[in-house]
């Protein structure tokens, strides 16, 4: 294991470097990359980061001026992985400075989401690209993914636009009634058809996270969006059905007329999968399209 003096030695030797980010890059990794490549870029070193599509408009400023171009050709590749294992892991992070040692310790309960070995649960927002912490009840909320044979991921749709005056937010702003985990309903995935998981057989509770975005309410302009409000969109009278593994859960699901518009909506149905079909969970439109903000999936026996 380097300490940061050795590895900062190190890479004084290197030259024509790639710097990498993680998919789905957060402030985190796009700040520290940028830093990094600034830093290496002051020492008269080649330096760049591989560009990365899943960008947000938020974090995309920072990261452009530091893009690879496409004819670059590394000498060097900087990348930091930590492998973790399901269950507790414990990072040390130390630090020698004048002759004395510091230490921080965080101590990390990952639960790897692999729906063919050991599976147990997924929280997934739709339409989003960031990840929720829900401290309180010890849950992890990850973004979307495409499904992809043997994994788990939506079919269908587009992420609910949330369009404003100088562009986009990564989600909506509406304050959700109901909940104080506003964050799980923020985002959402319109016109979806269908969120498929393939899962081993057993018996799981599947909850179906809604709240329709669109309202007829004019809302007031928030002080700290500076100006940049979302536009409003036109709100959407939605009708549409649900069903679960072929079993009809939902013939006229309608939000708004049921419950209210930017409210909080669970449901929750146990469903049983053999023969190693996996779980699917598919919507059809009856009026407008369906949309769906987020679901979890918990294998129960």
């Amino acid at each position: 294991m380097l300490t940061v003096p050795q590895t900062a030695a190190l890479l004084r030797t290197f030259d024509n470097i790639l710097i990498l980010t993680h998919v789905r890059p957060d402030g985190d990794t796009v700040g520290c990359a940028a830093a990094l490549c600034a830093g290496l870029r002051s020492l008269g070193k080649a330096a760049f980061l591989l560009p990365n599509p899943e960008l947000t408009d938020t974090t995309a400023p920072y990261f452009a001026p530091y893009a690879a171009p496409a004819e670059f050709t590394p000498e060097k590749v900087v990348s930091v992985d930590i492998p973790f294992v399901n269950g507790k892991n414990v990072v040390d992070a130390v630090i020698e400075k004048e002759g004395r040692e510091y230490r921080d310790q965080y101590v990390c309960d990952f639960k790897c989401v692999n729906v063919k070995n050991c599976f147990t649960e997924i929280n997934v927002l739709l339409g989003a690209r960031r990840y929720f912490e829900d401290r309180i009840a010890e849950m992890c909320w990850i973004p979307e993914q495409a499904y992809a044979e043997g994994s788990w991921g939506y079919i269908g749709g587009e992420v609910a636009p949330n369009k404003t005056r100088y562009g986009s937010l990564p989600a909506s702003d509406t304050d959700i009634l109901g909940t104080d985990q506003d964050p799980v309903f923020q985002t959402q995935r319109v016109g979806i058809e269908a969120f498929k998981a393939d899962v081993p057989d057993g018996v799981y509770a599947v909850y179906l996270y809604w709240t329709e975005l669109t309202s007829e309410n004019k809302r007031e302009a928030l002080v700290y969006n500076l100006g940049n409000d979302v536009v409003k969109e036109e709100y959407a009278n939605r009708v549409f059905s649900v069903d679960i593994n072929g079993v009809s859960v939902a013939g006229q699901m309608n939000i708004a007329e049921e419950y209210g518009s930017e409210r909080a909506v669970i449901k929750k149905y146990i469903v049983p999968v053999s023969q190693g079909k996996g779980l699917v969970v598919r919507f059809g439109a009856v009026e407008s399209v369906p949309i769906l903000n987020a679901i979890r999936i918990v294998k129960e026996y």
